[in-house]
C-alpha cells in the first residue's frame, strides 16, 4: 500500500496489483523534504481463491522509496515472496494538474508469470494501471481507471463519487 491503492473506483483490481490483507512490522521514514522511505517484514493473508501466508521463518519483504511534492509523487517498492521465493516491483507516479484535476500511472512486473502470489497477481510477467480523477464539485468526483496485463486482460472502469455530507 506504499504506492497507494489503485484509482477511487469499485472493481479497482480485476486486473489485481497485489495482497492487501497482511499481518506486518514495517518502519517508514518520512522526511521534512517529501521524502520517504520504507521497510516491512510480512505475514501475507489469505484471499477467496489462495493463501499467502508464509509457510516457515522467512516472511514476505518490502523495501520502497517515495518522494512527495505539490506537483504529485512518485513511488516505487519491491517485494520478495518468501513462499515461491520471487519478487515484484512496482512504480506509480501522480501528477496533479490542478487543484481539482489529477492523473496516474502504475506499472508492475514479477518474476513468476502467476497470479498465485502475494504480491503479482495480475496474469503475466507485467501489468499496467492508469487512471484520472476530477473533482467537480465539492461534493462530486469523478473518476476513470484502465488496466492491462500480459496475458491480455483489460479493464476500464469508471464513476462519480457522491459525498451526501461534505
Amino acid at each position: 500500500t506504499f504506492t497507494g491503492y489503485l484509482g477511487d473506483v469499485i472493481n479497482d483490481d480485476v486486473v489485481a496489483a497485489g495482497s492487501y490483507r497482511t499481518g506486518k512490522i514495517a518502519y517508514t521514514f518520512t522526511g521534512g523534504n517529501g521524502f520517504s522511505a520504507v521497510i516491512a517484514l510480512e505475514q501475507g493473508g489469505e484471499d477467496v481463491d489462495n493463501d499467502y501466508t508464509i509457510d516457515g521463518y522467512m516472511p514476505h519483504v518490502v523495501g520502497g522509496l517515495k518522494y512527495a511534492g505539490g506537483w504529485g509523487s512518485i513511488a516505487g517498492v519491491v517485494a520478495y515472496d518468501s513462499v515461491i521465493e520471487e519478487w515484484a516491483t512496482k512504480v506509480r507516479g501522480d501528477v496533479n494538474i490542478t487543484d481539482r484535476f489529477s492523473v496516474w500511472l502504475q506499472g508492475a512486473y514479477s518474476s513468476a508469470a502467476t497470479p498465485n502470489q502475494n504480491y503479482g497477481q495480475w496474469g503475466g510477467d507485467w501489468a499496467v494501471w492508469g487512471g484520472a480523477k476530477f473533482i467537480a464539485t465539492e461534493k462530486a468526483t469523478f473518476n476513470l481507471q484502465a488496466a492491462h496485463d500480459d496475458w491480455g486482460k483489460t479493464a476500464v472502469t469508471a464513476n462519480v463519487a457522491y459525498q451526501l455530507v461534505p
